[in-house]
C-alpha cells in the first residue's frame, strides 16, 4: 500500500510539472517566438513584440497576458557601444521633462543618480521616495534587501567623501569592475539583487502608469543573470526581458522597453545580476554582480479609470477595457435581491450542470480605505440571451462561482431589465467583475455598464481643484512658528469633500510648509505657507566692570590687562540664536574705558545689541583695615574710582609723577581726595573729605603688591 501511494505521488508530480512546462511555453516560450528583430548600427537591436491573447488554465483566473511592445537594447565595451541606442530609446519617450510635482501629457524622466547629495550617499542610504519627494520624479523603490544605495563620487570639486568610487566602499575591486554610463555615480539595491520601481504623480501618493521604461547596467556578463519585468494597474505581467550581455569588467548595457498598444506599465522589477553586490564577481562559476546607472522612463501620468461606459459582447469582452473571456461551470442563482455596500449578501448558491461564457473586469480600489464601489447595468440584449453580473474580490474562479463571492444582481440584464450592484473593495484591492450568459441562446452583443465610486477615478463630470495663493506670515510672539488660517480651495465640477493637509487653523512652524488639498483622491493642488521669523532676540549684557594692573614694580603700568567676562546669553522665540561680543572675553584691554559690544543673531538673521564698559586703572590702594575702601586711578588721564564704606565715587583729578612716586589730587566744593604710592617701598595711603573737612575714608596701604582692587 505504502509503495503504491509512493509511485502515485510521483506520477502526480510528474503530471503536474508536464502540464506546467507546457502552459509555460505558452504563456511565455510563445512571446519570444513573436518577437521580430530589426537590425541597427552597432551592436544593438530594436524588437517589435506582438501581444499574445491572456491565458486561462487549471480553472482559475490568470490575468497574464504579454502586450505588444517595442525594444531598444545594446550592449558594449564603453559607453560608446550603447549611446545611439539610448538617444533611439529617448526619442521614442520624447520631450525630456524637468523634475517638478506636476504630471505633463508626454514626454520623459530620466534619473542619473549624479545630482544626489553626498550626504544620500554611501555609505549612507538614499530613501526609497527620494525621486518622488526630494527630487520629484514619480518614482519609488523597493526591495526585499535592507535598502538602496548610491555610489561615491571623487573629489572634483573637493567633498568630505573618502572616495570609494563605484561601490568601492562594498568591495575594493568594484572600482575596476564597474563603468559609469553617465558618471559619476551607479545604483543599488543592498542585500538584494531585485529593485521594484512604482510610478507615482512626482511629488504626490497618486498612483500612475509610463508607456515606456528603460535602465543602464554595468558589467553583465552572462546571458539571463539581468532582466526586467513589467506589471500593469492590476498586477498583470506584461513582458519580461533579459539584458544583453558583454563578458569581461567595465562593460555597459542597455535595455528599453515602450508599450505601443496602449497597455501602460505600473510598475517595473529590476533583477541586476544573479548575486548581491559585496562578494567578488566570478563569471566562470556562475557568480554575475551587477551595478545600475541611468533610468529612462516615459512622463508618469494617472493611473487608467475605466470610461463613462464599457461596452461588451460576451465571449470576446471589451475594446473599451482590458477584459478576459472564459467559460465557467454553472451559474449563480437569482435570488431577486441586488447587492449594496449597506446591505451586502451571501452567494446565493450555483446551478450546475452546464457551463456558460462570461467576460471578467478588473478594477482596483488604490486608496488606503475601503471603497463603495457601484457597477450599473442599463437595458440589453434579449430575453433569450441575457447577462447576469457578478462581483469578486481578489481573483475569479470559474471552476467555483461562489469563491471569493462580493455581491451580483439578484436579477437577469436584458432588454427589458436593468439593474446595479454595489460592493464594499477593501483598501489597495482588486474587484473582478464577471458578465455572464444566463439565456437559452448563446451570447450577448452589446451589453453596457458604468462604474463609479474608484477612489482614484473622478466621478462623471470631473473635478478641478484651484489652491489659495501661497502665504508668508510672521511668527507669533514669542513662538518658533505661527497658527495660520486660509480660503479653502475652488473647486470645480463633482469634487465631493475635499481636505486639506495642514488643516486650515493648523499651528505652523518656521519655514515653508507645503499643503496638500485633495478631492477624494480625484483631483488635488498645493500651495506653500511661509512662516518667517522676525522677532529679534532678547540680550542682556553684564554690568560694568572695573581692574587693574599688577601693582609689583615701578613700572607696572602694562600696557593691557586681560580681561574675562561672562558672554551674555540671548532669549529668542526660536533656538540657535548666536551672540559674539566685541572685544571677546580674553582680550587684552589697554589702559582707560573701552566699550564692549554683544550681537545676538538668530537662524532668521534677526539681531539685537547690547554693550557695557570695562575700565582699566593701573594704580591701586586697598585699606589694610577695610578690604572694601579701594581707590583705583588712571595715572595718565586722572580718572579714579573711589568706593568708601559702600558709595562708589568717581571723578577726574591731578596727577603728579615723580620717579617711583605717584600722587592724584582733587578739591571740589563737595570733596577732597588725596592719594599718593611709592612704588619703590609699594605702600601708599588716600583720604576722602566729602564734604571738605569731614573725613569719610582714610586708606593705609602696606603692600599695594597684594590688593584685590575689586571697586565696582
Amino acid at each position: 500500500m505504502k509503495r503504491f501511494t509512493l509511485r502515485f505521488s510521483l506520477i502526480a508530480v510528474a503530471i503536474v510539472a508536464m502540464l506546467w512546462s507546457v502552459w509555460f511555453y505558452q504563456a511565455i516560450g510563445a512571446a519570444a517566438a513573436t518577437i521580430t528583430a530589426l537590425p541597427l548600427a552597432g551592436n544593438s537591436r530594436m524588437l517589435a513584440v506582438e501581444p499574445l491573447r491572456p491565458s486561462w488554465s487549471s480553472g482559475l483566473f490568470n490575468p497574464n497576458s504579454v502586450a505588444a511592445a517595442n525594444v531598444r537594447e545594446a550592449t558594449g565595451g564603453n559607453a560608446a557601444a550603447i549611446q545611439t541606442t539610448v538617444d533611439s530609446f529617448r526619442a521614442d519617450l520624447g520631450t525630456l521633462r524637468p523634475n517638478t510635482k506636476t504630471s505633463f501629457p508626454d514626454g520623459r524622466r530620466e534619473i542619473n543618480w549624479d545630482g544626489v547629495p553626498d550626504n544620500f550617499a554611501a555609505p549612507g542610504n538614499l530613501p526609497a521616495d527620494f525621486f518622488n519627494n526630494n527630487s520629484p520624479r514619480g518614482a519609488v523603490f523597493s526591495t526585499s534587501g535592507t535598502g538602496f544605495q548610491v555610489s561615491m563620487d571623487d573629489d572634483n570639486p573637493a567633498d568630505a567623501d573618502p572616495d570609494q568610487v563605484r561601490f568601492d566602499n562594498l568591495n575594493a575591486t568594484y572600482s575596476s569592475q564597474f563603468a559609469a554610463f553617465s558618471a559619476q555615480r551607479l545604483f543599488s539595491a543592498l542585500n538584494s539583487n531585485i529593485t521594484e520601481v512604482t510610478f507615482f504623480i512626482p511629488g504626490t501618493n497618486i498612483p500612475a502608469t509610463v508607456t515606456g521604461f528603460g535602465a543602464v547596467f554595468t558589467d553583465v556578463d552572462s546571458g539571463g543573470s539581468t532582466s526586467l519585468q513589467f506589471f500593469d494597474a492590476n498586477g498583470n505581467l506584461m513582458l519580461i526581458r533579459s539584458v544583453l550581455a558583454t563578458p569581461g569588467s567595465q562593460s555597459l548595457s542597455f535595455l528599453g522597453v515602450s508599450f505601443t498598444d496602449g497597455q501602460r506599465i505600473a510598475r517595473v522589477r529590476i533583477t541586476s545580476g544573479n548575486a548581491t553586490l559585496g562578494g567578488n564577481d566570478n563569471p566562470g562559476t556562475g557568480v554575475d554582480i551587477v551595478a545600475m546607472d541611468d533610468f529612462i522612463y516615459a512622463e508618469p501620468q494617472p493611473a487608467v479609470c475605466p470610461p463613462s461606459t464599457i461596452t461588451g459582447d460576451i465571449g470576446q469582452g471589451s475594446a473599451d477595457y482590458p477584459s478576459n473571456s472564459g467559460v465557467q461551470s454553472g451559474r449563480l442563482s437569482q435570488n431577486g435581491v441586488d447587492s449594496t455596500c449597506v446591505a451586502p449578501k451571501t452567494c446565493p448558491g450555483v446551478i450546475a450542470g452546464s457551463n456558460f461564457t462570461f467576460d471578467a473586469y478588473q478594477f482596483v480600489n488604490h486608496s488606503n480605505s475601503t471603497a463603495c464601489v457601484t457597477f450599473t447595468f442599463p437595458t440589453a440584449c434579449g430575453v433569450n440571451n441575457a447577462v447576469h453580473p457578478v462581483a469578486y474580490l481578489g481573483t475569479f474562479d470559474p471552476a467555483n462561482p461562489c469563491s471569493n463571492y462580493l455581491g451580483d444582481i439578484g436579477h437577469s440584464i436584458n432588454s427589458g431589465e436593468s439593474g446595479a450592484l454595489s460592493v464594499n473593495v477593501p483598501a489597495n484591492s482588486i474587484v473582478v467583475l464577471v458578465v455572464h450568459e444566463v439565456g437559452t441562446q448563446p451570447g450577448c452583443q452589446g451589453y453596457s455598464f458604468s462604474v463609479t465610486g474608484l477612489p482614484t477615478c473622478p466621478p462623471t463630470g470631473g473635478c478641478t481643484l484651484t489652491c489659495p495663493a501661497n502665504i508668508a506670515q510672521s511668527s507669533a510672539a514669542n513662538q518658533c512658528g505661527a497658527v495660520v488660517s486660509y480660503a479653502p480651495p475652488t473647486a470645480s465640477g463633482q469634487c465631493g469633500a475635499i481636505t486639506c493637509t495642514p488643516a486650515s487653523g493648523s499651528f505652523f512652524s518656521l519655514g515653508a510648509t507645503t499643503v496638500t488639498c485633495t478631492a477624494g483622491n480625484t483631483a488635488s493642488c498645493t500651495f506653500t505657507v511661509t512662516v518667517m521669523d522676525t522677532q529679534p532676540p532678547a540680550l542682556t549684557c553684564p554690568p560694568d566692570l572695573t581692574t587693574s594692573a599688577l601693582q609689583n614694580s615701578c613700572s607696572a603700568t602694562a600696557s593691557c590687562v586681560v580681561v574675562n567676562y561672562s558672554t551674555p546669553t540671548a532669549a529668542d522665540n526660536c533656538s540657535g540664536a548666536t551672540v559674539i561680543c566685541t572685544p571677546p572675553s580674553g582680550s587684552c584691554f589697554s589702559k582707560g574705558t573701552t566699550t564692549v559690544t554683544c550681537t545676538a543673531t538668530d537662524a532668521s538673521n534677526n539681531t539685537a545689541t547690547c554693550s557695557f564698559r570695562v575700565n582699566v586703572f593701573d594704580v591701586c590702594l586697598q585699606d589694610d583695615n577695610n578690604p572694601t575702601n579701594v581707590l583705583v586711578f588712571n595715572s595718565t588721564t586722572g580718572d579714579y574710582r573711589f568706593c568708601c564704606n559702600g558709595t562708589t565715587i568717581t571723578g577726574k583729578g591731578t596727577v603728579t609723577i615723580k620717579g617711583c612716586s605717584i600722587s592724584l589730587q582733587h578739591n571740589t566744593s563737595n570733596r577732597r581726595v588725596t592719594a599718593m604710592v611709592d612704588k619703590t617701598v609699594f605702600r601708599g595711603s588716600a583720604s576722602l573729605q566729602s564734604p571738605p573737612g569731614t573725613t569719610a575714608c582714610t586708606l593705609v596701604d602696606r603692600d599695594i603688591r597684594n590688593n584685590a582692587c575689586a571697586c565696582p
